[in-house]
């Protein structure tokens, strides 16, 4: 299907939202428009977290007269350097620094084919967080801008939704513009009326949306007007850092004893990876005595995700959780390995154990197929092959070397009739190579190390093997 009939076939969704239905909502949408508008501090922090960016144009022939576009007011500064000088002095880096608003500029390449008319569109969502009528406010505005080679950058700053938290019920309600979407593109009507909107990460039957009115990973001011009783139950601004919406934290933290107990001693970490995770974990109940114990020694969780791992390992070693020798780690990442490590080393025992039991009912087939080439060994000073003479030493060399020797079937004459593995080892025992040996045709497949890698030995080791055909031609 060619790109054209794709972008006809596709869904265009227009989503215009609804007339309020409750009090609250109606309530809500009456105050909209009574909200402040943006302050200068609020917009040069916004300008702040937008990314310098800027394009290399070539304006003439054979790269002359090369410039660099400045996305941020429209500036076109002439370098006249050609383009492999700019690859590698400019491109990619923040390197430039415009004339006219002195930004710090990220340069790419600029392709004439991406749009005949050179224009170029940005957008970016930041979040203000306010107080009105004893709600809680999200603001969420749009700056998008709009750029061509040779004009002003044009910014247009609008407000897209809002979304209003009720601290007494713990409701919200989400009035935003109308916008248009589709697989290719998204635009927010910016002059329509405000209304009633709902989450919408619902799919079309053709592809799957994000969420358009998720308040996780958003830019939100650091400045921010908090009702008191947020504040009294543990609010902090640190919590803005995380990737939880603050909708899901007001109302954890109301309704919630324990994310309140949490944002009280600061185990900030802790909230946003327990929103985030599923499994055994969403009980609270199976961590929250053991966080309640790091917090009467005034432990902070710094890395939730890897601390909780941690406990899974002092589970799994059965170790006493109640201790805060084991719970509340000096060096959490040293320990954590550390236990890894000795649970990677005890799991793999038991699968080469595992693996031993099930490969005995191959023994007697394999010793009928193979047996004639047992015994065959021979190398120089500092190498030794020898040939594989059991499937519990292949299933002991595929765990040693983590290759697939042995979980592929290797001793199965009916899946690899052909095939002779053999194993070089270095003159302490120490394995290097594991070959494959084609006995039809007499030619070596594969020489593998570890991981399916190669040693320095490699060439000498194949070579070995292609020296001394003659041992398992005689003995075939």
């Amino acid at each position: 299907m060619c790109s054209a009939s794709l972008l006809l076939s596709t869904p265009v969704e227009t989503v215009k939202g609804r007339r309020p239905h409750t009090k609250l909502q109606q309530r809500c949408l009456d105050l909209a428009d009574t909200l402040p508008p943006l302050t200068e501090e609020q917009r040069l922090w916004a300008r702040s977290k937008m990314a310098g960016l800027g394009y290399y144009v070539v304006r003439g022939y054979h790269g002359k007269h090369s410039c660099i576009w400045c996305q941020e007011c429209g500036q076109i500064d002439e370098v006249g350097l050609p383009p492999l000088a700019v690859a590698v002095k400019i491109k990619g880096t923040n390197s430039h620094v415009c004339s006219r608003c002195g930004r710090k500029l990220e340069v790419k390449s600029w392709n004439w084919g991406w749009d005949r008319k050179k224009d170029v569109e940005h957008n970016f969502n930041f979040c203000i967080v306010t107080t009105c009528d004893g709600m809680q406010v999200v603001r969420v505005f749009n700056w998008h801008q709009s750029e061509a080679l040779g004009r002003d950058t044009v910014d247009h700053i609008f407000e897209a939704f809002q979304v209003w938290f009720e601290p007494n019920k713990g409701k919200e309600v989400i009035l935003s513009k109308d916008y248009t979407r589709s697989l290719y593109h998204f635009r927010w009507h910016m002059y329509s009326e405000w209304k009633v909107k709902q989450h919408n990460a619902s799919s079309t039957g053709y592809y799957s949306y994000e969420d358009v009115y998720s308040l996780e990973n958003k830019y939100i001011y650091p400045r921010a007007k908090i009702l008191p009783i947020l504040k009294r139950n543990g609010w902090s601004n640190k919590m803005f850092r995380m990737r939880t919406s603050p909708v899901d934290l007001w109302r954890g933290l109301l309704k919630d004893p324990a994310i309140e107990a949490l944002a009280k001693t600061g185990q900030y970490n802790v909230i946003d990876y327990w929103f985030g995770t599923g499994g055994h974990f969403k009980d609270k109940s199976v961590w929250m005595p053991i966080v309640r114990i790091c917090n009467r020694h005034h432990y902070v969780i710094k890395d939730a995700s890897m601390w909780f791992d941690y406990i899974d390992l002092l589970n799994y070693f059965h170790k006493d959780t109640r201790n805060p020798h084991y719970v509340c780690p000096e060096n959490l990442k040293h320990e954590h390995d550390r236990l890894m490590d000795k649970k990677t080393r005890i799991e793999k025992a038991k699968e080469l154990k595992r693996q031993i039991a099930q490969a005995e009912k191959y023994e007697k087939q394999y010793k009928k197929h193979r047996g004639m080439f047992f015994g065959i060994c021979f190398g120089n000073e500092h190498i030794a092959i020898t040939v594989i003479c059991s499937v519990k030493e292949m299933a002991e060399e595929g765990t040693m070397m983590h290759h697939c020797v042995y979980a592929n079937g290797y001793y199965d004459h009916t899946k690899h009739p052909n095939s002779l593995i053999l194993s070089a080892k270095d003159k302490e025992g120490h394995r290097l190579e594991t070959i494959e040996l084609n006995i039809k045709t007499w030619k070596v497949m594969q020489s593998r190390a570890l991981q399916n890698g190669k040693t320095k030995f490699h060439d000498e080791i194949v070579k070995l093997v292609e020296q001394n055909i003659g041992l398992f031609k005689k003995a075939a």
